[in-house]
């Protein structure tokens, strides 16, 4: 499957409430990139995202020092 490293058609989309965005994606990686005995899961990479809380409460500025 060729790759082009700048063409990007998958996305990860965070839900956001009246204030901001009720989580952070603190990484995201490619997986399912290679075959298995020349076989691809998929004509799709797989994404995986690992989120987290936000260092603040929504609708709240992050205090800086």
């Amino acid at each position: 499957m060729p790759e082009a490293s700048d063409r990007r058609i998958d996305y990860i989309l965070l839900r956001c409430g009246p204030h901001g965005p009720t989580l952070h994606a603190s990484s995201c990686r490619r997986v399912l990139v290679r075959p298995v005995n020349g076989v691809y899961a998929s004509d799709h990479y797989g994404l995986v995202a690992d989120l987290t809380l936000p260092g603040h409460p929504p609708g709240r500025w992050e205090e800086r020092t």
